[in-house]
């Protein structure tokens, strides 16, 4: 799954880097601990061809749906069930986005039990998973649009999830889908239509690539923010 991430960058260079217009976003993002229910950028599709960075708030709500109770339970959607759950079909087919990102947060469990919080990983520890290089991570992600009781569109993004890498599933079964350059273009190709080939990108990312670090247990509290967060820590 994934329940935190982190996205830290300049606007211009991250539009630059997915190839997409800015839509009104702050010209630095600063997020050290992401959970759903945050406003933040994904990457969109307008037309055939124009991709923008927009806002959009994590935990997906159904255009169909009666109202926003959905979104905390629909912050990950699963790879194998895209085509199958009525939530997600529709998406998978004509809405597809990218979530850009630095890395994300894992838990894995220490043996003390903790005490029980609305905030994920209480108790445990966290582990910060990101590029063994600066480059940004490509979240494969599906958003919609839904009406507000007051008449406004809200958007909204899911991260989808595939089988965790054999160097990940010590921490969890699942991860994020993260896309090569070369999957971003099949991805995000608007004439993509058939079902195989969009899932094939969805597949767990080589392990060699990514760098599991232990991190401060102030993560487990989505209220902390700062670059301290991400820092290899020591203390179990």
């Amino acid at each position: 799954m994934c329940g935190r991430y982190v996205l830290k960058a300049n606007t211009q260079k991250l539009a630059e880097t997915f190839q997409a217009d800015i839509g009104g976003l702050p010209a630095e993002i600063e997020a050290y601990n992401v959970a759903p229910g945050s406003y933040m950028p994904i990457v969109t599709l307008s037309g055939k061809t124009h991709r923008t960075l927009t806002l959009s708030r994590w935990g997906l709500v159904p255009h169909w749906a009666k109202d926003e109770k959905r979104a905390y339970s629909m912050i990950n959607a699963r790879s194998e069930s895209l085509v199958e759950k009525p939530s997600f079909r529709n998406a998978f087919y004509q809405r597809r986005c990218i979530v850009p990102a630095n890395g994300f947060y894992e838990w894995k469990a220490t043996g003390g039990a903790g005490r029980k919080t609305a905030d994920a990983g209480t108790g445990k520890q966290p582990y910060y998973i990101h590029p063994s290089s600066d480059a940004w991570m490509a979240m494969a992600g599906l958003y919609e649009h839904w009406k507000t009781p007051d008449g406004t569109t809200l958007q909204t993004f899911t991260i989808i999830t595939t089988s965790a890498t054999s160097q990940l599933s010590p921490l969890h079964d699942r991860m994020p889908a993260l896309l090569t350059p070369a999957e971003i273009e099949i991805w995000m190709d608007p004439l993509a239509k058939e079902p195989d080939r969009l899932l094939e990108v969805l597949h767990p990312f080589r392990a060699d690539t990514l760098v599991i670090d232990a991190v401060s247990k102030e993560v487990n509290n989505s209220r902390n923010q700062g670059t301290h967060l991400i820092q290899p820590s020591t203390l179990f």
